[in-house]
């Protein structure tokens, strides 16, 4: 299976689940390092991780019987 359609069912299967978060601006990462530096808001999703997504997304797909 294409990698795109894998990205595309597990959008659909996190769909209400898993929250939209922004990337930011991080100030003090950027003044210390003379670059602009993006974070990632997962701080701000449920669960305050990345990890709602994978793991929601990988019990989405397990049998029931099991």
């Amino acid at each position: 299976m294409e990698f795109s359609q894998l990205v595309t069912e597990a959008v659909a299967r996190l769909d209400g689940v898993a929250q939209t978060t922004p990337v930011q601006l991080n100030a003090r990462l950027s003044a210390r390092t003379g670059a602009d530096v993006w974070t990632k808001r997962e701080d701000l999703q449920v669960g305050r991780s990345y990890k709602v997504r994978g793991a929601y997304n990988t019990i989405a797909q397990l049998d029931p019987g099991t």
